[in-house]
């Protein structure tokens, strides 16, 4: 399975250890009690909030304590001038971050994050950013998890790879980030629990 520095020579931004270790642990051990919900997906809808459609998005979204989520998105705030560097892009601010935990069978099938013309909570989304929390592994251990790879389409030039997809593994403290409307996907979890923060940077 491809590392995160095969996906930085094919333009995305990968940052390991943005969160160190301990801080991995610490911010999973406040999710593990945290309230949780179903995970919505946008469609058509008229609130702005989305809807549920486990046939799509199987995850539950988890509320983070302060003063531990405002200080997770000041972090993130802080990438703006790279990421406005990386990816030639003008952003203005963030959605989110969104904290996630997938449990055996949750996935999310391929999908894009923002496009112009989309709904309009995601239409903004020019850059997505995934924080992995913790790591995969073949082997059940009781900080890691099976499957839930996130897959990447369309990154390499030409027809032949369009519907190929490259498998990141998901490490600690790896937050990695991508053009919005770039295709992806997170595979069914098969043991263990997957902890990510996500979040959308906008114009």
């Amino acid at each position: 399975m491809p590392g995160a520095s095969f996906f930085k020579n094919l333009g995305l931004f990968v940052a390991p250890g943005f969160l160190d270790p301990s801080s991995c642990d610490q911010v999973r051990a406040e999710l593990a009690s945290a309230p949780a919900q179903s995970s919505t997906v946008a469609g058509d809808e008229t609130d702005g909030q989305g809807v549920i459609d486990e046939s799509v998005r199987k995850v539950v979204s988890l509320d983070l304590r302060e003063p531990a989520s405002t200080q997770m998105k000041k972090r993130l705030l802080e990438l703006i001038p790279a990421l406005q560097d990386h990816f030639q892009v003008s952003l203005k601010g963030c959605q989110g971050p969104e904290f996630l935990r997938y449990d055996p069978g949750a996935f999310y099938l391929a999908h894009h994050d923002g496009r112009e013309g989309g709904p309009a909570r995601t239409a903004s989304r020019r850059v997505s950013a995934v924080l992995f929390l913790n790591g995969q592994s073949k082997h059940r251990s009781e900080d890691s998890y099976g499957g839930g790879s996130l897959v990447f389409y369309g990154l390499l030039d030409g027809a032949q790879w369009e519907n190929v997809g490259l498998p990141l593994e998901g490490e600690p403290g790896l937050l990695i980030a991508f053009r919005s409307d770039v295709l992806h996907e997170v595979q069914q979890v098969t043991f263990g629990h997957r902890y990510t923060a996500v979040s959308w940077f906008t114009s």
